[in-house]
């Protein structure tokens, strides 16, 4: 670092060196949506495979009962949350297929966009 007479030359060496600095962001830029509804409550299902950022996912409106999401092994017993009718749940993951549901119904499902 050179030596500094004042301020307005340290406050000029610090933008300096702050925009030389580079940033690499995780996942994608693109920008998707997608929906799944669940075949058969009772077993966790996949998402579709998406590099991403995030994924926000929304139980649809015509839900009757619960969507669980979670990984795995997500059931209507062992879930990380869990969304009624339109609720809405944004997640940051690598990749969307990170991300199981299940359902209380069988035909009922989510919405979800990422980014």
């Amino acid at each position: 670092m050179a030596v500094i007479g004042n301020l307005s030359d340290l406050v000029i060496e610090v933008v300096t060196n702050v925009l030389a600095m580079r940033v690499t962001q995780i996942g994608s830029d693109d920008f998707g949506h997608g929906s799944h509804d669940v075949t058969a409550a009772g077993t966790a299902e996949q998402l579709a495979t998406q590099s991403c950022r995030e994924i926000t996912i929304t139980a649809k409106d015509d839900n009757s009962g619960k969507i669980y999401i979670g990984d795995s092994t997500v059931s209507d017993s062992s879930f990380g949350t869990f969304l009624r009718s339109s609720d809405s749940v944004t997640i940051s993951v690598v990749n969307t297929d990170m991300i199981y549901i299940d359902a209380d119904n069988d035909g009922e499902g989510i919405v979800y966009y990422y980014i």
